[in-house]
């Protein structure tokens, strides 16, 4: 039986992929167009990961593609891209081949850093009210992803894989197990469930108490009413709501 760490952390790590791409999706210069990249790939991996172990010339193959387009960004000046444009491009392409390929820890890690980066540059194109989905995608992604890749690793270098066990601390071996409960335990899910839930309270904090723009507790503070009128003297370095 397939091994339950194994789905949750494929579920967690298509939430991860897809928050990027609905980040860029919630800016003008890219659209949703950009949404068609993670429902065309996300369904392609496991195929990708087979014919990765099954056939070695489909490494060469992406290999070639890899050239192929480190070369048009390296030619992107030329061709009038933009820098912004050609390195949302790369870093695209990065994750698209790490999706299509079977995955070790640092593969994993690649990937969800492209995210990272997905999300990076939609927030310096101003992004719609849709960013704000993305972001909250993003940090429940990025807490169980990370999460599920540790304990999945942890489990198959036990040598146990078949569920997700968080053992009582009195209990020292792990125990196979065929009941029907779930794919795993119930212990794993209220983990990750607090993990998020403090992950998104100090997000929270960190954007109340060290606001990017003038609003939030450490924010500039406006010392008396702004008055609208005519005057002999105009100030253009101040400015206020009518």
């Amino acid at each position: 039986m397939r091994n339950g760490t194994t789905i949750a952390l494929r579920i967690a790590s298509a939430v991860l992929v897809f928050s990027g791409y609905l980040a860029l999706a919630s800016t003008h210069e890219f659209g949703p167009a950009m949404l068609m990249i993670p429902l065309l790939f996300l369904p392609l991996a496991p195929l990708g990961e087979w014919l990765d172990g099954r056939y070695p010339v489909y490494r060469k193959i992406t290999g070639v593609c890899s050239l192929m387009c480190f070369g048009l960004v390296l030619a992107a000046p030329s061709l009038n891209f933009r820098l912004l444009e050609s390195v949302i491009a790369l870093v695209v392409y990065i994750q698209v081949y790490t999706l299509v390929h079977r995955k070790t820890k640092q593969y994993y890690g690649y990937m969800y850093l492209m995210a990272f980066f997905l999300l990076l540059a939609a927030s310096v194109l101003s992004p719609d009210a849709g960013m704000s989905v993305a972001m909250l995608l993003f940090l429940v992604g990025v807490t169980c992803a990370f999460a599920l890749l540790e304990v999945n690793i942890e489990l198959r270098a036990l040598g146990y894989a078949d569920r997700a066990l968080l053992l009582p601390m009195h209990e020292s071996t792990i125990r196979a197990t065929t009941d029907s409960r779930g794919l795993f335990a119930l212990g794993l899910v209220w983990v990750l469930a607090t993990l998020c839930i403090l992950n998104f309270l100090g997000t929270a904090a960190v954007f109340v108490f060290l606001p990017r723009f003038h609003a939030g507790f450490l924010g500039r503070q406006q010392f008396g009413p702004m008055i609208t009128g005519l005057d002999r003297m105009v100030d253009l370095r101040s400015s206020g709501s009518v």
